[in-house]
């Protein structure tokens, strides 16, 4: 019956497509929006509609009504894992991607290498599974960081802690408590992907029709072995973890998205080891509530949390109300965001060395004045 209403509002969309987009976590805003992208083609029996599931070299595997054809880049560019997409089949049976629909969140992170361009996880997610093993110490640093590119991907942030049946209670408890410390608010999640528990508050109330989930985490977190469960059985690859550091072969070693049978999408991620992410101020904000609101109590609206006078945030650290570890990841991911906003810019590199200087010749001769040891150059 859903199909049916669906193919009466979108009379491009045959029940079949209607059908299979709504699997693919479609809902019915992208449903309209495929519909009127086929319609403006030239030739729109021949456009099919789908959902890329994987991307490889210059290829792209799309998922529609009538299977998962392999197609190749258009003059659309390459897509991501995610996107919505039209693409022409040609008379020679082959598929070329001819539009992709705008995005309505996406994870990026900074690619290895030197040009350090933007790199597209995936895309049009309305959840993120921050997944973390709770069998072994949480890395709170780590942690933030892929909080901070849920935030700024435009998704709702879920942490997922992980092998809670191979967890003692109290290192559980620990872990839950150190994680809500951090992730505000974020709800956090316990779950057992052997046994199932917890399962079911994970897809009650985040996995369904029309929706779409992807995992983030470091290798050895769980991720495959949680989306083997929601799939009902061990349809992706996974690998033994060494019982000696917790480490293991990256198990995914490409970015996926498959259906469930409960309804829905997830996509797969491979482990990450790097990370490093461009943010804006709300995802800063986001991720680090507890430091940006002592910061609104500074004396300068600009202050970098230094030695600077009448500075809220580092007086909470001395009083021992804020961690300074905490301080210093807000720091250290605040300092590579400026880094990669002013990078090829010559403009922003010379205005961030004349206030380098300007604050080194200030730092000189506060630690003077106060007979401190004169702090060397930092830029």
């Amino acid at each position: 019956m859903s199909d049916i209403l669906n193919t009466l509002s979108n009379p491009s969309l045959t029940a079949d497509e209607s059908g299979a987009l709504r699997r693919l976590g479609a809902s019915s805003v992208t449903m309209d929006d495929l519909a009127a992208a086929r319609h403006q083609r030239r030739s729109a029996q021949q456009t099919e509609v789908g959902r890329v599931v994987r991307v490889e070299r210059d290829r792209a595997r799309l998922a529609t009504a009538a299977g998962t054809p392999t197609a190749r880049f258009g003059p659309c560019g390459p897509p991501a894992v995610g996107d919505w997409a039209t693409a022409l089949r040609l008379d020679d049976g082959s598929v070329v991607l001819d539009s992709i629909l705008p995005r309505s969140s996406a994870i990026v992170r900074r690619a290895s290498g030197s040009r350090g361009e933007p790199q597209a996880l995936a895309v049009n997610v309305d959840t993120i599974l921050n997944v973390v093993a709770a069998d072994r110490g949480v890395q709170i640093s780590r942690l933030e960081r892929f909080l901070a590119m849920s935030w700024e991907s435009g998704a709702q942030p879920t942490v997922v802690l992980t092998k809670t049946d191979v967890t003692d209670a109290g290192t559980l408890s620990e872990a839950v408590e150190l994680i809500s410390r951090i992730a505000y608010g974020v709800p956090v999640l316990a779950v057992s992907s052997r046994t199932g528990e917890g399962i079911d508050g994970l897809t009650a109330d985040i996995l369904g029709l029309g929706r779409t989930v992807a995992l983030l985490g470091a290798s050895g977190a769980g991720k495959t072995t949680l989306v083997n469960r929601l799939l009902g059985g061990g349809e992706l690859r996974t690998s033994a973890v060494r019982e000696s550091d917790g480490k293991g072969r990256h198990t995914t070693t490409w970015r996926e998205l498959v259906t469930l049978p409960s309804g829905g999408a997830v996509i797969d991620t491979p482990g990450l080891r790097a990370l490093s992410v461009w943010l804006s101020g709300d995802a800063m904000d986001a991720t680090f509530a507890d430091v940006t609101d002592l910061a609104q109590d500074c004396r300068f609206s600009d202050c970098a949390h230094g030695d600077e006078p009448g500075c809220a945030v580092v007086e909470a650290v001395e009083a021992g109300a804020l961690d300074r570890r905490r301080l210093d990841s807000y720091q250290q991911l605040q300092r590579e965001n400026d880094y990669l906003e002013r990078r090829g810019d010559p403009r922003l590199e010379k205005e961030y060395f004349m206030k380098s200087h300007s604050a080194y010749k200030e730092g000189r001769a506060r630690a003077a004045a106060k007979g401190r040891p004169v702090p060397r150059r930092g830029y």
